[in-house]
């Protein structure tokens, strides 16, 4: 894999956090998509009782997934190799339940060509993936091909299904997450090995809120005093701090239909709790030392498209900020310019640079690279 790009451009948090300060709300807004314009419009005319509703009943989750399913097929037409990739990876798919809720499995994807350890088993590293969709919506099928690009470099993939909303709030969720991780623990301890010259070690992605349902289980293991099995957390375009996310939908004009509302629970005081940094905050304070807990957490790197109009790039550099400001040093960031909330996780599927910048970013911490692992810097594509 190749070093990073000329083009690539080395930025401290500093500089950073005067791009954020220029970030217009209301430029933002002349960005947004057809359907947040046609949403705003009609709230006016919807009753609240009718928006809520369609959040709770479960609604917004079979429109959401009815329109992927319907999808599919076209993107299929259009572009066969999505097909013949897509059909690749059913056949290499294990189905791995960890409880009795339809939703509660793991797709499990193990490469066809790898190193083995002394009991035949891969050692080349592990992607455990945790979908997005507003916590209300989203199927592990719907990413399948996320697992292509970690198989051709032999890690083993686990995409991971979980309770959205209403059928659980986002404390639910995190059980769901902790409960898989739990079960592969026991049962495939050969997935976790750390990372050397020949194992990538184990990861944990998310995208949007998965990317905030993955982060808050750790902090949720660090409360409870359980040790965190990976060795990397990946958060691609995820909203982190609800109360100023719940803002930010509100200028959207979704707050009422959108599930995070509820499956966040609805008051300012359960916002803050079920915001990662915030909850980290809270434990540190509790305890007289918190090192040992600080170096318990694994390696961090925030991902966000500079054009991201679903959760703005300020989502990631507050939370890399104030986790940092919680001396939780191995922190960093990645922002990807003209990229929006779904390139993201496109390019994992389909190809491209995000796709690229992370996987170069996770050998260079394999193989211990001083240049990134000491400093805390911030990557910006110029591409």
């Amino acid at each position: 894999m190749s070093s990073l790009d000329d083009t690539e451009e080395l930025i401290t948090s500093e500089s950073l956090a005067r791009s954020s300060a220029a970030y217009n709300p209301k430029e933002l807004e002349k960005r947004f998509s057809t359907g947040d314009r046609v949403i705003k419009a009609l709230r006016i005319y919807l009753p609240l009782s009718w928006q809520n509703r369609f959040r709770d009943s479960g609604a917004f989750r079979n429109v959401s997934d009815t329109i992927v399913t319907l999808t599919a097929p076209l993107m299929a037409i259009t572009n066969p190799s999505i097909a013949v990739n897509f059909l690749k990876l059913n056949s290499m798919m294990s189905i791995v339940p960890y409880g009795d809720h339809p939703m509660q499995k793991i797709q499990l994807f193990v490469p066809s060509q790898c190193d083995v350890d002394d009991n035949n088993e891969p050692k080349g590293g592990f992607l455990f993936f945790v979908h997005g969709g507003a916590w209300g919506s989203g199927q592990p099928w719907m990413y399948r091909l996320v697992a292509l690009p970690f198989l051709k470099i032999g890690v083993t993939v686990a995409i991971v299904g979980y309770r959205t909303y209403p059928d659980a709030d986002v404390e639910g969720q995190v059980t769901d997450v902790i409960s898989a991780t739990n079960l592969l623990l026991r049962t495939k301890p050969h997935l976790f090995y750390p990372p050397d010259s020949g194992c990538l070690g184990a990861c944990m992605m998310g995208h949007s809120s998965g990317a905030h349902i993955g982060l808050h289980s750790l902090i949720h293991s660090l409360d409870r005093n359980t040790p965190i099995p990976f060795h990397y957390l990946i958060g691609l375009s995820g909203p982190y701090c609800i109360s100023s996310h719940f803002e930010y939908e509100a200028h959207r004009g979704v707050e009422e239909i959108s599930p995070m509302k509820a499956a966040c629970g609805h008051t300012r005081n359960s916002f803050h709790h079920n915001s990662p940094h915030k909850r980290l905050s809270v434990i540190l304070s509790g305890l007289q030392s918190n090192h040992h807990m600080t170096l318990s957490l694994p390696k961090l790197l925030f991902v966000h498209g500079m054009e991201d109009t679903t959760v703005p790039f300020t989502a990631s550099a507050d939370a890399a900020k104030l986790i940092r400001a919680l001396d939780v040093f191995d922190v960093q960031e990645m922002y990807l310019a003209k990229l929006s909330h779904a390139d993201t996780i496109i390019h994992f599927m389909l190809g491209g640079k995000t796709c690229h910048r992370v996987l170069l970013w996770l050998q260079q911490q394999q193989t211990s690279n001083p240049d990134l692992s000491s400093q805390n810097y911030t990557f910006q594509s110029s591409l």
